[in-house]
Parts: structure tokens; sequence; C-alpha cells
């Protein structure tokens, strides 16, 4: 009996060493802490505070794993949007839709704060960079051919060319092309990261750019939230 006593101490040592020495990992703790949450209610009772936040963390976890799973590839994106902002103090705003359609780039632009029953050029610049005030650092007309400038009606120009907005009598312009000369993400002259520029006066079609003058307003063309995702962030 003395011997048994003895030999049930020692394993006993050993075990709690052993736990001493090699701590649970994440994942036992995990495991351990669901164990001890159903074998804490026996009853049936409610769980603990301490219970359900564990609970609840096991269950955002689960979620954001599904939808990392699910998240599209940025290369197969099908649409790309700039939201304008203001440039050189203007109150300019709105935002521009790039849909890959056949036959092209179907391209849909919706801007505020122009002034009454007036014209502006409006071009994809060659960079995503608008920190500048004056929405200079987005760099010149986005031209990979090398073409002269020119409105959309001519076949060679500068793929950024877009031609002009038409403000109406409360300084409101939507525009809508579709151009052949672009891409989104990958193919010939991709554009998403670049930047959609909004300028104070005409494209008047003249060289090198148009004669449109300062830029009032700015966007950096990025991937489009698929149409449920941007119905669920509205409603929040």
């Amino acid at each position: 009996m003395k011997t048994s006593t003895t030999r049930n101490s020692l394993m006993t040592t050993v075990a709690l060493l052993g736990m001493a020495v090699f701590p649970l990992s994440g994942a036992q703790e995990q495991v351990k802490a669901t164990s001890s949450t159903a074998a804490a209610n026996p009853d049936g009772s409610a769980p603990t505070a301490m219970q359900e936040k564990a609970m609840a963390d096991n269950h955002q976890d689960a979620e954001m794993a599904k939808d990392a799973k699910e998240m599209p590839r940025f290369e197969d994106a099908k649409e790309l949007i700039a939201a304008i902002q203001p440039a050189s103090g203007s109150n300019v705003k709105g935002s521009v839709l790039f849909k890959k359609v056949s036959g092209g780039v179907e391209i849909t632009a919706r801007i505020g704060g122009l002034e009454p029953n007036s014209k502006h050029g409006i071009h994809i610049h060659e960079f995503g960079d608008i920190t500048a005030t004056d929405a200079t650092s987005a760099g010149g007309h986005f031209n990979p051919e090398h073409h002269d400038h020119a409105l959309p009606e001519t076949a060679e120009r500068h793929a950024g060319d877009l031609g002009n907005l038409v403000a109406d009598e409360d300084g409101n312009a939507t525009l809508s092309l579709t151009v052949e000369n672009l891409s989104l993400t990958r193919g010939d002259h991709p554009i998403v990261g670049r930047a959609v520029i909004i300028h104070e006066k005409v494209d008047d079609g003249g060289q090198p750019t148009g004669n449109a003058g300062a830029r009032i307003g700015a966007g950096v063309i990025g991937v489009s939230a698929p149409a449920e995702d941007s119905d669920t962030a509205m409603s929040r």
C-alpha cells in the first residue's frame, strides 16, 4: 500500500511539472475553455459573461476566416470607383464608376458643386497621388501610347481623355460613355490606382491638354465594393 501511494504521488508530481514546463497552446486553451464552459453549466444555467465573450470571440474568428476565403481577387474586379473630392478650394464632389463591359469600359460620372451651366474637362491622370491641394501631384494625362490630346470621338487620343462634364443650373453634371482603350486591373492600359481629375474649364481639344485650366476635383481609382456590401454599409 505504501509503495502504491508513493507511485501515485510521483505521477502527480511529474504531471504538475509537465504542465508548468509545457503550458497549453492557444488552441489547447480554447478547447479547455470550451470544455470548461460545458462542464460549468451542467444544470442548464445561463453562461457567465466571460463564457459569453469567449463564445462570441470564437464566432467572430470563424466569420472573419469565412470572409477572407470568399474575398474576390483584386485582379478580377468588375467595377472600379473614384470618389471625387474638392481641390484648389472648390466645392466639387461626386463619384466616377468604371464597369467592365463587352468591348470596353463603361464610365458613369455624377459630379456636384460645379458652376451652374458650365462645362468642365474630365480626365484620367497618371498617378493616384492627390495629396497636393491643387491635385498637381496626380501628374499629367494618362497617355501610354503617346498620342496627341483629343476629345473622345477621336480614335487616337490620350487614354485618359474623357471629354467634358456639362453642369445644369444647380451645378450638377452626369456623364456616361463607353471607351475601348482602357481596362480595369489588367490588360491594355489598366486604370486602377490612377486618378480622375475635374478641371475648372472646358476641354476644347487643343494641345497639349485641352486648355482646361486648374484642377478643381480629384479622386483615386480603386476597387468598388460589391453592390450588396455597399447597401449594407449604407444602412449602418
